[in-house]
């Protein structure tokens, strides 16, 4: 049988386009498994990073409770962050003291600070001038664990806000595209079975 455009139609072909809709089912089933895999991907990567602001800011948080100590500010200077294309941030190192035993650190805050001009950034080490002394929270059970601004800040809370809502997206695409997949193989027919044939033997005479 032939419908309008010469397209051959029957039970194993598309009326629409003509391509044999056995073909249609295999492109849309590795479309499907393409999706599965991409939101796989993208769950991971933005649930890993959501995963790590939390923490973050859970650790910012508690930071206010931590002892609080002298510092020394060692250097402060702005260095370039994110590769040829990235930004500029600030460096701060200072020095404190805890129960008779000397640490180094550069933490400013909790979490990545926002992007900003390199004439912000340089406002901000200015105020961090070596030789000055501020105070430094520090974490007695991880002594090595200091932060010269703790709490949490805006960037902490924004964070967690974006890449909870990403990877909520991602991660209900990610069930959608599962779901596809479960469908379409369940309803995929088995391949036929070839019959076995019955051999059959004489009996000698």
């Amino acid at each position: 049988m032939v419908c309008e455009g010469g397209a051959y139609v029957s039970e194993n072909c598309s009326i629409l386009i003509g391509i044999p809709i056995s073909r249609l089912e295999v492109l849309r089933a590795k479309m499907t498994m393409t999706d599965l895999l991409l939101f796989l991907f993208l769950t991971s990567v933005f649930g890993s990073a959501l995963v790590h602001e939390v923490l973050q800011l859970a650790k910012a948080m508690a930071s206010r409770k931590w002892l609080v100590g002298e510092a020394e500010i060692i250097r402060a200077s702005t260095e370039k962050r994110g590769g040829r294309h990235g930004g500029v941030g600030p460096l701060v190192e200072f020095r404190y003291w805890y129960d008779g035993r000397e640490y180094q650190g550069s933490r400013l805050v909790f979490g990545s600070l926002p992007k900003s001009t390199e004439a912000d950034v340089a406002k901000l080490v200015a105020r961090f001038q070596p030789g000055s002394r501020w105070a430094v929270n520090i974490d007695p059970q991880r002594p090595q664990d200091a932060v010269l601004q703790p709490g949490p800040h805006r960037h902490n809370w924004f964070a967690v806000c974006f890449l909870g809502c990403i990877t909520a997206v991602t991660a209900t695409m990610l069930v959608k595209a599962a779901w596809e997949v479960t469908v379409h193989y369940s309803q995929s027919p088995l391949p036929a079975q070839p019959a076995l044939e019955r051999q059959t033997t004489s009996k000698p005479q």
